[in-house]
């Protein structure tokens, strides 16, 4: 990506973009595992677990972006 200030072309990189999507795609998919626990185990505690590591991936998965957003910043020259 590239920014253009005035007389002056500046690339800044996006650094582990690609490691970060892969990450957001398995944490997404143990998300969806976990939904569909209760499914394959009918017992309470299959509920409880399952549907409390579901909700702490996702809340993880919710601020993912803020957290890339954050690194970049830290490379854009001034």
């Amino acid at each position: 990506m590239t920014t253009i200030l005035p007389n002056k072309t500046v690339n800044i990189p996006f650094g582990n973009f690609s490691s970060a999507l892969g990450a957001l795609i398995l944490f997404g998919a143990i998300g969806v595992g976990c939904i569909l626990l209760p499914i394959f185990i009918p017992a309470t505690w299959a509920y409880i677990v399952g549907w409390g590591i579901a909700g702490l991936v996702f809340f993880g998965l919710f601020f993912m972006p803020i957290s890339m957003a954050m690194d970049v910043g830290d490379r854009i020259p001034e």
